[in-house]
């Protein structure tokens, strides 16, 4: 069976698609999330296999890179856009014209969490969280835990600045600050200019869930009581760290001490 075409701005499709890439708060009525570009594209055949649907163009097929990802996916679950529509949903400004509906495994929180997490605490800003997801995969933690007013974290703008971070990682949304302390079994770490500890000379050898939160405010009052504030030292004298860079510092300390302990540097 040859691809659908689409062609109407009227199509059921294009308006869910519209609604996904550039419908703010009314996304969430979807329980599927939009993958624009090749990358993204890759990273979720390589890790989750295939996805719900791929749209892309015919000026598009002429890139052997796109061609080989179409192919990969049956032309049942393909859909073929006009350039025009394809533009009205785009987020990219330039780029290759591909795009992969998905729907995002759910998570459920567990009674009891043991292992390293990252905590991420109303954060708002997109690329900040993308970012932290970036680095909490690369770091090898794959729990994330979100309060409510974190950014979502599927719409575009993280998905872009995680770079297919979320398809190896757990991420639990909307939880309130009280329900996700009491889960948490091990210590629970947070940045803080303020701290008497610093960063480098704290035993990070166990399982830590590590705190960041608001960019303006900090964290809830419920997680700052059940914190353990760090300091990361700052001998240029600025007033503090970005949170996604803050929250890349304490990760790879993390990760520093560790691999230290299985395979000391030279």
């Amino acid at each position: 069976m040859m691809s659908k075409i689409i062609s109407s701005r009227e199509h059921a499709l294009f308006k869910q698609l519209k609604v996904m890439t550039q419908g703010g708060a009314r996304r969430k009525q979807y329980q599927q999330a939009c993958l624009e570009g090749a990358h993204l594209a890759q990273a979720w055949l390589a890790v989750q296999g295939l996805p719900d649907m791929c749209i892309t163009t015919h000026a598009a097929l002429d890139n052997p890179e796109i061609a080989q990802l179409v192919r990969r996916v049956p032309p049942t679950q393909c859909v073929i856009l006009s350039p025009t529509l394809f533009r009205e949903i785009s987020s990219l400004d330039q780029g290759l014209s591909i795009l992969f509906l998905v729907t995002p495994s759910v998570a459920v929180l567990p009674d009891v969490i043991k292992q390293d997490c990252v905590i991420l605490d109303r954060i708002q800003d997109p690329g900040n969280v993308g970012s932290i997801l970036r680095s909490s995969a690369a770091a090898g933690v794959r729990l994330v835990l979100c309060t409510s007013g974190t950014a979502q974290v599927w719409m575009p703008k993280v998905l872009r600045a995680g770079m297919g971070a979320h398809f190896q990682l757990t991420i639990i949304e909307q939880l309130s600050p009280e329900i996700l302390v009491s889960k948490i079994a091990g210590p629970i770490l947070a940045a803080h200019g303020q701290a008497n500890d610093v960063l480098y000379q704290y035993d990070l050898s166990a399982p830590i869930a590590w705190a960041f939160g608001n960019e303006g405010s900090g964290l809830d009052i419920v997680i700052t009581a059940q914190a353990q504030k760090i300091a990361i030292p700052q001998p240029g004298g600025m007033e503090s760290l970005n949170v996604a860079a803050a929250a890349a510092v304490c990760l790879f300390e993390m990760v520093r001490q560790r691999y230290t302990l299985i395979a000391p540097f030279a």
